[in-house]
């Protein structure tokens, strides 16, 4: 927990991140929150190599051959502000770019989902769903201009935490952020992805939503397992804004 993860609902975002300063037993030194980059790694592949991993994939958030920790581009002095800089990182790479360059507005990477999503919004059926949703469920859209919302999730679970954990770690007089992408069985082998849209309306000066099923029918789909196991959608972002520590080519 200590170089990994953190404490409370909103954990796997770095949020409730703690570090272990000293962890004596029986008066001997087992671990020294270390002072640099290079002593974190070190600590990292230690670890690692202390488990007893199965080859197979787990049916929940486990380490396994397939975990692959990496580490933040940037350090920061502040760890609220280190945490805001992976938050923008991620929310720039799931959204793509708002601002416009040299004029132009910067086309979000994930067009195919949203247009994906508009669909099921306007009343269409689909036979796919969008590649965000690994990052966790559920994975909802909200139209404005239609004043609908879109619900993703599974048909039998409301909620799938994300295969991706945050913990932000002191090293020295910086702090960094240790990212940590555990591949573990999506859904239930027997569970499909159900996608549904809701509209909103009007009452008494507020917002409210209601599914009308009449109107707007649901769609179950099967859930892409390739990708699923993979997770490619998680490991570009990760590619793009942190520095793999483990595995190494030659530990794969």
């Amino acid at each position: 927990m200590g170089l990994f993860g953190g404490l409370g609902s909103r954990s796997r975002r770095g949020f409730g991140s703690f570090n272990l300063i000293e962890l004596n037993v029986d008066g001997k030194t087992k671990f020294k929150c270390p002072n640099s980059k290079d002593q974190l790694k070190e600590e990292i592949r230690k670890f690692i190599k202390c488990l007893n991993l199965y080859d197979t994939l787990p049916e929940y958030t486990a380490f396994s051959p397939k975990t692959e920790i990496y580490l933040f581009k940037n350090m920061n002095t502040d760890p609220l502000g280190l945490l805001d800089g992976v938050g923008n990182a991620m929310i720039e790479y799931r959204l793509g770019t708002r601002g416009k360059s040299s004029g132009k507005r910067i086309q979000s990477r994930f067009k195919a989902d949203t247009e994906l999503a508009k669909k099921i919004a306007l009343g269409e059926q689909v036979n796919g769903h969008p590649r965000r949703l690994f990052f966790g469920l559920p994975h909802n859209y909200h139209f404005k201009d239609l004043e609908k919302n879109l619900e993703i999730r599974g048909t039998n679970h409301n909620r799938r935490a994300s295969p991706l954990l945050i913990h932000v770690q002191m090293v020295g007089t910086q702090y960094t952020a240790v990212a940590t992408l555990m591949p573990a069985m999506f859904l239930p082998s027997d569970e499909q992805i159900l996608i549904r849209a809701t509209e909103e309306k009007k009452k008494d000066g507020g917002w409210r939503m209601s599914v009308d099923s009449s109107s707007f029918p649901e769609s179950r789909v099967n859930l892409d397992t390739e990708e699923a196991e993979e997770l490619m959608v998680i490991r570009d972002f990760l590619n793009s804004s942190f520095k793999r520590v483990y595995p190494n080519e030659h530990e794969r």
